[in-house]
């Protein structure tokens, strides 16, 4: 994603009229940049669920002993 010509503050900012106004082409760059930050959010945050997770389980084995 490190070519990006639509950087994410400008598509939050941009209206739905200012979206429908974009090139064909911006359009699908926009679409494939959001569906990657997508795929890199869920595994972003299977890991850090999974790291809660492992600290949880070693809480609570300490409490128990």
């Amino acid at each position: 994603m490190s070519d990006l010509t639509i950087y994410p503050a400008a598509l939050s900012a941009m209206s739905v009229a200012e979206l429908a106004a974009l090139a064909p082409g911006a359009l699908a760059e926009v679409s494939q940049h959001l569906e990657e930050l997508v795929a890199w959010t869920k595994e972003a945050r299977a890991k850090l669920d999974a790291a809660l997770d492992a600290l949880l389980d070693v809480r609570l084995s300490d409490a128990i002993l």
